[in-house]
């Protein structure tokens, strides 16, 4: 005489949901591939990099100043409206502002595991949402 167990459907969801965040993390889709950031005046924003790799910080206009804090830790290259950032080693860490249109945009720069890394970091000004009206007289 065969025997079944009665399993809900609830536990087949569970199965199948840890099979899909496996098999996510395999093939390493957890990383950013492009994350949008809108900064608020004064909001230091964090930005993940991985050793070997690059992130691109991408503005709406060529930023004109770039200052970093720990010049030793990370590379920077500037291509149009980009700025190219690759750490140098496995624990670096430092600041950075970006200066342009005169404002400033301010980040913290960390060193984690790739999986969990910026690649494409868009960075949207608060401005640049609002609606300017020319008022004639």
């Amino acid at each position: 005489m065969k025997r079944f167990i009665r399993v809900s459907s609830s536990f087949y969801l569970l199965i199948v949901l840890f099979t899909h965040l496996i098999l996510l993390l395999s093939q390493g889709v957890l990383a950013k591939d492009l994350r949008i950031v809108k900064p608020k005046d004064g909001a230091i924003t964090k930005i993940v990099l991985s050793p070997g790799r690059t992130t691109i910080l991408n503005f709406s206009s060529k930023p004109g100043k770039v200052l970093i804090g720990n010049q030793g830790s990370f590379s920077i290259q500037y291509v149009e409206n980009d700025i190219a950032i690759a750490p140098i080693t496995a624990a670096s860490h430092s600041n950075l502002f970006v200066y342009m249109r005169g404002k400033r945009f301010s980040f913290d720069l960390v060193t984690a595991n790739q999986s969990f890394s910026d690649t494409l970091v868009q960075i949207q000004d608060q401005d640049s949402e609002k609606v300017r009206v020319k008022i004639h007289e």
